[in-house]
C-alpha cells in the first residue's frame, strides 16, 4: 500500500515458481512507489471504519463491479499488507 493505493507484488517468480531474490524484490518495490506516484485516483481503506460500515461498504462495492469483487479477493486472500508510506 502506498499513498493509500493498493498495488499487487508476487512474491514468486512465475515460470520458475522461485521465491524472488532480493534485488529482484528491490526492483519491484520501485516499480510499485512509481506506480503508486502516477496513478490518479486512490482507493479509499474502510477497514478502519466499525464492522458494519465496512460490512455494508464492502457489499456495495462488490455489487457495483466485478474487478472490485476480485480486488478484494485478493486482499483478503494476501499473505500480508507492506504499507510504503
Amino acid at each position: 500500500m502506498r499513498r493509500n493505493r493498493l498495488l499487487q507484488l508476487e512474491l514468486v517468480e512465475p515460470r520458475s515458481r522461485q521465491v524472488l531474490i532480493f534485488e529482484a524484490l528491490c526492483f519491484q518495490l520501485g516499480r510499485i512507489l512509481d506506480a503508486a506516484e502516477a496513478a490518479e485516483t486512490a482507493v479509499g481503506v474502510l477497514t478502519t471504519q466499525d464492522r458494519d460500515t465496512w460490512a455494508d461498504a464492502r457489499q456495495k462495492s462488490i455489487r457495483a463491479s466485478s474487478m472490485n469483487e476480485e480486488s478484494l479477493r485478493i486482499i483478503e486472500s494476501s499473505l500480508l499488507i507492506l504499507k510504503l508510506d
